[in-house]
């Protein structure tokens, strides 16, 4: 969430609106979500997953949740001063990034453990036909 706090002017100079889906309830997503800077950014609440699942995001399986990548990015966010806090939803919930043009979703990252990060400025940048 910090990259993407960093990178929020980058993202929207380029023209990419970013919004954020969630499984908390909204007054721990303000929090959240203010943590970061973010909290004028669109978001859209699922605590039943249910936007999850319409984009193809799938609990992770054990191998997915736990194996070296995961453990590396783990400890790669403890030493940038990340720490864990308080777990909203499901735990399991694998990560994903979308970007909609038109109503149609354009290019889609499904991240493969939950650590993975894709290169938001790369990715929201991409030309769309526009």
């Amino acid at each position: 969430m910090s990259k993407l706090s960093q990178l929020r002017h980058e993202i929207s100079a380029g023209g990419t609106q970013l919004a954020f889906v969630h499984m908390g309830a909204e007054v721990d997503a303000n929090a959240f979500f203010s943590e970061y800077g973010l909290e004028v950014v669109p978001r859209f609440a699922s605590p039943d997953q249910e936007l999850y699942r319409k984009f193809g995001l799938n609990q992770g399986s054990v191998t997915q949740l736990m194996n070296f990548r995961t453990l590396t990015s783990s400890i790669g966010a403890f030493r940038e001063g990340h720490r864990q806090g308080k777990t909203a939803g499901d735990p399991a919930q694998m990560p994903g990034a979308f970007l909609i043009s038109g109503g149609q979703v354009v290019r889609s990252f499904i991240a493969r453990f939950p650590g993975e990060m894709v290169d938001f400025v790369t990715f929201s940048s991409i030309e769309v036909g526009l």
